[in-house]
């Protein structure tokens, strides 16, 4: 399994969270919930790219559970773009679904802060 790789880049003050690979059990479990608990600490708005995401499980939602719940308890804010149709699916149909706020591309995303 391809491990989950995880960059950052500034776009007009929000810090964009380029994901790629797998977030599953056995391979992500913590690096979520980590990578976003450090971002979070330079910059309250993050939005999460997941062109480059292919597949996730219970396990995986959990962690984007977790570390959404981390931006938010530290003030931030996060958002979900480029989602493919399968993932998108596999998230909004989680109890907990409202809580992921989900954009179709990188310009929604952005703009989602200014508001």
């Amino acid at each position: 399994m391809r491990p989950l790789e995880i960059s950052s880049r500034e776009n007009q003050g929000v810090t964009i969270v380029d994901c790629k690979g797998l977030i599953v059990s056995g391979v992500s479990e913590t690096i979520v919930p980590d990578a976003l608990r450090d971002l979070v600490a330079k910059n309250k708005k993050l939005a999460m790219n997941f062109r480059g995401i292919y597949a996730i499980d219970k396990v995986g939602i959990g962690q984007l559970a977790a570390g959404l719940m981390i931006v938010e308890g530290c003030g931030g804010k996060v958002v979900f773009f480029n989602l493919n149709q399968r993932i998108k699916d596999a998230v909004t149909n989680v109890p907990f679904d409202q809580a992921f706020r989900i954009c179709n591309d990188e310009a929604e995303a952005v703009k989602s802060f200014a508001v």
